[in-house]
């Protein structure tokens, strides 16, 4: 469904055009926009990047993790780990610099999130 929203934005785009910028400058199309989230630190209540949020729509969107887990050692995520919007490490949650940003689903989180950051139209 969120790739039917991104064709959707960008058909809109062409055929109306006008200029937009966000806190990520898209300059064209075709080439990819990333987004290094290595220095965010190791806390499960880590602060994303500016201009990112985490949530269903931009408005009600929170601005950060809700827990870290690594991938092995101490913190590793298990199959009885609580779910939610994870700052997720490539090693042990506590020492490893290689981050991202993500979401488990349990019985008790159901993740119909996003990352989302904003298009903002210039005035």
């Amino acid at each position: 469904m969120t790739k039917f929203y991104l064709k959707l934005l960008l058909g809109c785009l062409l055929c109306f055009g006008g200029n937009i910028h966000g806190q990520v400058s898209i300059t064209t199309l075709a080439t990819a926009v990333t987004q290094n989230f290595d220095g965010i630190g190791n806390s499960g209540t880590t602060t994303l990047p500016t201009g990112f949020r985490i949530g269903t729509d931009w408005s009600t969107g929170t601005t950060a993790t809700t827990l870290a887990y690594g991938t092995t050692g101490t913190g590793a995520v298990t199959g009885v780990s609580p779910g939610g919007s994870i700052n997720w490490a490539s090693g042990i949650t506590a020492s490893s610099i290689d981050r991202s940003i993500g979401f488990l689903t349990t019985n008790s989180f159901f993740s119909e999130h996003d990352l989302l950051i904003p298009l903002i139209p210039l005035e």
